[in-house]
């Protein structure tokens, strides 16, 4: 065979394993960058002593999917840290409590959660500090500004029929400091008008309703011709001296607030979010001082599709 003759063929045998590479071989690694982890969580600032912290964060793409969410927190940041596991709970939504006894003594601690998809690529929030304060404190501590938004709510100051974000951030004589965010629920020494009428702050009337109520809440969405989908999370209300209603974890890192009318409350959230927009309503009912059921309703729109919220929840002290 010439000279001519071989240099050809080794072009195409050279040719044909380039071919056969490209065949074969895995698709660019840049085909996944759109999928890396995505943590969306809403600090929470400060929280009642003598009662567990529950933390959520929404945690989304990863290759392969999401491995693992764990909750990392310290007596300060530069302590080692312990860890808590975060359950899944559904809609990329994860939970991780630490228990109340595991803080019993403190007065503030540090965490950070941590993600890991099944490829081990992790992503980290930054570190978020957490104050405990007394549900009855006689000294409220001054208002932070500046809080964090909510991954679902907006960052949208605590909301109560009848009175403006204004009255509910006042802080004044016996005030009661309740939930997370700072917001706090001030005794105004008079009467409060909203929604059903006139409620007068007469801690005589309130009994020994006052105190915090934890156990679980199930929220379900349904799209119209569709099927329920439903959420289970821990929740807890607070009812301060004043007969004023809090809770952040109703509607998961959204604080709400109303007036105790009796035995009953109602506490409403106006949803705005681009994937959703509604109200959403938490009806609750006092039974023998000691325990909360109430049940969940309201409306929404998704995706130009109309849909209802309905569900339940039931709280003891």
């Amino acid at each position: 065979m010439s000279m001519k003759g071989t240099m050809k063929s080794l072009w195409v045998r050279m040719l044909s394993v380039v071919v056969a590479g490209l065949l074969v071989a895995p698709p660019f690694v840049g085909a996944d960058k759109g999928r890396s982890l995505k943590i969306t969580h809403s600090p929470v600032s400060w929280a009642i002593k003598g009662q567990p912290l529950t933390l959520r964060a929404r945690v989304s793409g990863g290759a392969g999917g999401v491995e693992s969410v764990t909750l990392y927190y310290a007596l300060f940041r530069d302590a080692a840290p312990f860890r808590v596991n975060m359950a899944a709970s559904g809609m990329d939504m994860y939970v991780g409590t630490i228990e109340a006894g595991l803080l019993s003594g403190l007065t503030t601690i540090s965490y950070y959660i941590e993600a890991q998809d099944r490829d081990g690529s992790i992503e980290e929030t930054p570190w978020y500090d957490v104050q405990f304060r007394d549900p009855d404190a006689s000294t409220p501590a001054p208002v932070k500004g500046g809080g964090a938004v909510a991954a679902t709510g907006g960052g949208k100051a605590s909301k109560e029929e009848g009175m403006s974000a204004a009255t509910i951030g006042l802080i004044a004589g016996g005030a009661v400091a309740l939930g997370a965010g700072a917001y706090f629920l001030a005794d105004s020494g008079g009467s409060s008008s909203g929604g059903g009428g006139s409620v007068t702050n007469d801690p005589g009337g309130i009994g020994n309703k006052p105190g915090t109520y934890s156990g679980n809440s199930t929220i379900c969405r349904t799209l119209e011709g569709g099927s329920p989908v439903c959420e289970s999370n821990p929740a807890s209300v607070v009812i301060g001296s004043n007969g004023r209603v809090f809770s952040d974890s109703l509607r998961s890192g959204v604080p709400l607030a109303a007036s105790l009318r009796g035995n009953d409350f109602t506490l409403t959230d106006e949803i705005a979010t681009p994937e959703l927009t509604g109200t959403i309503t938490f009806s609750g009912t006092v039974l023998n001082e000691n325990r909360i059921v109430g049940s969940v309703s309201g409306n929404f729109v998704q995706g130009g599709t109309n849909g209802t919220f309905s569900g339940t929840f039931n709280l003891s002290k």
